[in-house]
């Protein structure tokens, strides 16, 4: 019923094969004083915006169709590397950023320890293909709050619920 609206380029993702896409706006389609695209019912917490930083593309479209779903989570906006990253970080102040360890211009690690000097509160998650004990002592050295490997991608909405709740 729904396959009719994605397109034959879109990637299949066994977990989402069967959900119903959404049209999704990115803030840079908005000026930063509208609402969120998403409903708020009166008194409810405003959404948690979300910023994703990869260089892949198709990985930027599956974790934003991702969170489509996730009540209480808004993507502010798509980075394509780490000073791109910086600079959008500037602009929408996002309650959370996942970096990618991997991009060109300047890598997760390098962008986070900017990041951090900038907004300290602000949890940082590195979503990456490489091996979390590769990764550890250095991520813990810049200050990254956790480390999710891009193969275990269901559980990233849990950790970033975890350090949303301990931010």
């Amino acid at each position: 019923m729904f396959r009719d609206s994605i397109s034959e380029a879109t990637p299949r993702f066994p977990y989402i094969e069967n959900t119903r896409f959404v049209v999704f706006r990115t803030a840079s389609a908005r000026s930063t004083s509208q609402q969120s695209t998403k409903p708020t019912l009166p008194g409810t917490v405003r959404n948690k915006i979300i910023l994703v930083a990869d260089d892949n593309p198709v990985m930027r479209d599956a974790l934003c169709k991702l969170f489509e779903f996730e009540d209480g989570l808004e993507l502010c906006e798509h980075a394509v590397n780490g000073q791109d990253a910086i600079e959008k970080a500037k602009k929408f102040r996002p309650d959370l950023i996942i970096l990618d360890f991997s991009m060109p211009v300047m890598n997760g690690l390098a962008a986070a320890r900017i990041l951090k000097t900038i907004m300290p509160a602000v949890p940082i998650i590195l979503f990456t293909i490489h091996s979390k004990e590769m990764l550890l002592k250095e991520a813990q050295d810049t200050g990254i709050d956790a480390i999710v490997s891009k193969a275990e991608m269901l559980n990233l909405v849990k950790r970033m619920r975890t350090l949303l709740k301990a931010a």
